[in-house]
């Protein structure tokens, strides 16, 4: 018994000597690829996608070694983030076991199994040579409103949980990181930056311990709500300034601006009449799996099938002939001259514009440096002879001019197209709204007269569908189909495919036929209820109009009849703002209430006899 007790003593010494040399040797190890990590391990970039705190994903199985980080402890409880447990207060779990886990098992300790797994994750699987460049790493941090993606890079000029701490503490203080967003679990952190899981988790200890984190037990760690506001980012001492010349500032929207009562606002369709549940049913049809090559770059001159349809639609409804090759197909009437003056336009050419006209088209050219010149409108439209000698483009509303509603007669659209041949210009018509004609059938478009190649003829569904629909196009001679496709290539790529698509059978389908033809009846009722409404104020000129969306009357003092109207609920638009030395009203008739209709022109009528009474 005392040999066997003296062996077996010495079996035991000589255990306990390994496992401290094991110990050491550990030791050893992990500060070499502490130190090892900080030069050697090359640049990358990692995502981490978490769930929202709302809700985690179930755990792996529990007992199973080697698994990634699933939010679970490695007995199947759950993570809460700082690497402890449910039902386990104290310390940050740093892979090793808690106290008094080290019983002896078979031979081996749970606490030599614990510490090898932390090994083989601490010693780096490959050595390449030092970068010059800091280790950058994006981490996703996830709460019931979304994820923000932040970016830690550990540059080896401060400890990595230094490093840690100051990231994660100036996105917080700069409102990267909002109230409430949960962050990754340590090992997770740690995996991504390569570092040990302990510095991370100590990191996270140190923002717990000073409030900017709130550990909560089987949930994870959250950015708690200091008391501190964000930090505002020190704007330079010499900001970025737009190039010289550049005086354009966005306009407000329809869509960006509460809707007034009553709502005489021009250029907006009545989106109640629109066939949603067809057109949902087209798109969602376009969008199943692999449906004309998502994952392929398309033609940026548009979707084959809409360039048919739309020369097809065109044939019978503005009778033009036009072939798939003659449409390009854009992201609505504005992007379509955005291509041609981007084609056509050398800084310092002249653009001749109506005189009242169409503000944006007159922003849009002048943005591109050219000089824009307004030219006057009579009763039979654009005023030939007023035409600048060198303008280089002419953009016109022959079918219905805007903001005034007149026809181009046919002698002055013979004698702008003569024009235009003489001076070798070109010729840009914007037929944005003569599907809704409410008596005349349309003149024949500049684009049908033209036998010289001067027109480029611009539409767009923006009033016939929806401006949310984002589709025009262009017909456009042979000469500039190919600079007008690459210049849409240059700047957006192509359009979406899928709405193209679908829109390509709603008009095959006949199904825009049917919808323009129950809005021309909705939209021409109104428009006899504002004429006559308006015929009947003293003092009102209506301009004669039988197409589009809106009417004019022209009448003085209208920019305080606006404004006061605007205080009464009735939003209708000054003549003024057109860049016209007449003054009047716009009245738009397609996002009024018809059940409104008459009571808002009725107290406009009472604003404008109480304006002349003043």
């Amino acid at each position: 018994m005392v040999v066997g007790g003296a062996a077996e003593l010495a079996l035991v010494t000589l255990l306990l000597v390994q496992r401290e040399a094991r110990a050491g040797d550990m030791e050893t190890i992990s500060g070499v690829a502490e130190s090892q990590r900080a030069t050697t391990v090359p640049p990358r970039v990692v995502r981490v996608r978490l769930v929202p705190a709302a809700g985690r994903p179930g755990c792996a199985d529990p007992g199973v070694p080697g698994r990634a980080d699933d939010g679970c402890a490695d007995d199947g409880r759950v993570d809460d983030g700082r690497g402890r447990a449910d039902g386990e207060p104290g310390r940050v779990d740093d892979g090793c076991p808690a106290d008094g886990a080290d019983t002896a098992e078979g031979g081996s300790s749970a606490s030599s199994r614990a510490t090898g797994a932390s090994l083989r994750g601490l010693v780096p699987s490959d050595v390449r040579p030092a970068p010059s460049t800091p280790i950058p790493a994006i981490f996703s941090v996830t709460s019931e409103n979304g994820h923000v993606d932040l970016i830690i890079s550990l540059d080896g000029t401060d400890g990595t949980t230094v490093q840690v701490y100051r990231a994660i503490r100036r996105a917080i203080a700069d409102g990267r990181l909002p109230v409430g967003h949960r962050l990754p679990a340590t090992r997770v952190l740690a995996a991504d930056l390569g570092v040990a899981r302990n510095s991370v988790a100590t990191a996270y200890e140190r923002l717990v311990a000073e409030g900017s984190l709130v550990a909560r037990t089987g949930s994870g760690t959250f950015v708690a709500p200091v008391a501190t506001a964000p930090v505002p980012r020190r704007a330079p001492a010499d900001p970025l300034r737009p190039r010289a010349g550049w005086t354009f500032d966005p306009l407000p929207t329809s869509a960006g601006t509460p809707a007034p009562r009553y709502d005489f606002r021009t250029g907006i369709p009545d989106a109640r009449l629109f066939p949603f549940e067809s057109w949902r049913r087209l798109v969602a049809a376009e969008l199943r799996l692999r449906a004309h090559d998502p994952g392929g770059y398309a033609d940026p001159a548009g979707h084959p099938a809409l360039r048919s349809a739309i020369a097809r639609y065109l044939g019978y409804s503005r009778s033009l002939r036009a072939g798939t090759d003659d449409v390009l197909v854009t992201n609505g009437a504005q992007h379509a001259l955005d291509l041609i003056g981007r084609v056509l336009l050398r800084p310092g050419d002249v653009v001749a514009v109506e005189e009242p006209g169409y503000p944006p088209a007159r922003r849009l050219f002048a943005s591109q440096g050219a000089r824009v010149v307004g030219v006057p409108v009579d009763a039979e439209g654009l005023v030939v002879d007023a035409l600048p000698r060198a303008a280089r483009v002419v953009y016109t509303t022959p079918s219905h001019q805007f903001p005034l509603g007149r026809v181009m007669s046919v002698a002055r659209r013979q004698a702008l197209l003569d024009w235009a041949a003489r001076r070798q210009a070109a010729v840009v018509e914007d037929d944005y709204d003569t599907e809704f004609r409410f008596s005349a059938r349309p003149l024949e478009p500049l684009y049908g007269l033209d036998g010289t190649g001067r027109v480029l003829y611009v539409g767009t569904f923006s009033k016939t569908m929806l401006p949310s629909v984002r589709t025009g196009f262009v017909l456009a001679p042979a000469a500039l189909r190919g600079a007008l496709a690459a210049a849409r290539q240059l700047g957006d790529g192509f359009g979406q495919i899928a709405v193209q698509a679908a829109l390509a059978r709603f008009i095959d389908e006949g199904q825009l036929a049917r919808h323009v033809r129950r809005a021309v009846k909705a939209y021409a009722a109104r428009h006899d209820r504002i004429v006559a409404a308006l015929r009947a104020c003293p003092g009102l000129e209506v301009v004669p109009s039988a197409a589009g969306l809106h009417v004019t009357a022209l009448a003085p003092g209208s920019a305080r009849t606006v404004a006061a109207a605007a205080a009464r609920g009735v939003a209708v638009e000054d003549l003024g703002a057109y860049g016209s030395d007449s003054t009047g009203f716009v009245f738009g008739f397609g996002a009024i209430d018809p059940a409104l209709l008459d009571e808002g022109l009725g107290i406009f009528g009472e604003v404008l006899r109480r304006g002349r009474e003043a």
